[in-house]
């Protein structure tokens, strides 16, 4: 039975699809639309088999899940929000994935060096939207060269920011808007 102040979200395709998880209610929390996953899964069925994914702000997890139904090897989901943190552990214990997950806690910027070690195929970027996180964000990508080559990034922003942060050489492989938000994926 749901809890009364949670919000929840489905898995769209893959091992898992049709499953139903919870996480906590949040103004900074929101799981991306079915319709948008449902597109930005598509885009990434060529890519997502056996690749490492992190998710930047992981929030309710519904990224990361979906791309370890969809065959992803490993997930990285870093989140700062304790109740979000206890909600996708929840849930990762559902699926039986501990031990293809690490949930990391860090507040962005803060404590964001522990993701360093790691390296990725495949980065969801869905920060809060009006922080003017995405810039920030990019610049740590790089510069953490946390990357493996050709790595993809899925980046949700809303429709009125512009793309000026996109380095020139990375190319937009695909580009969409959607109400309010607008969401693209960019190969490395």
């Amino acid at each position: 039975m749901k809890k009364k102040n949670n919000h929840s979200f489905r898995i769209i395709g893959g091992k898992w699809r049709g499953r139903r998880f919870s996480y906590p209610k949040s103004n900074h929390l929101r799981a991306t639309q079915d319709a948008v996953r449902e597109t930005v899964f598509n885009w990434l069925a060529p890519y997502i088999h056996n690749r490492i994914c992190l998710d930047m702000f992981a929030g309710s997890g519904a990224m990361s899940l979906e791309a370890m139904s969809r065959g992803a090897s490993k997930a990285v989901l870093a989140e700062h929000n304790i109740e979000a943190i206890k909600s996708l552990n929840d849930n990762i214990q559902i699926l039986g994935i501990e031990n293809l997950t690490q949930i990391i806690q860090t507040a962005w910027p803060n404590n964001i060096n522990r993701l360093e070690t790691y390296k990725f195929d495949l980065i969801f970027l869905d920060p809060p939207f009006n922080q003017d996180w995405i810039p920030k964000c990019i610049d740590w990508i790089i510069n953490a060269k946390c990357l493996n080559n050709n790595a993809l990034i899925y980046v949700e922003l809303e429709s009125s920011d512009d793309l000026s942060w996109v380095p020139d050489n990375w190319e937009i492989l695909k580009h969409k808007n959607r109400g309010a938000i607008q969401y693209l994926l960019i190969q490395t």
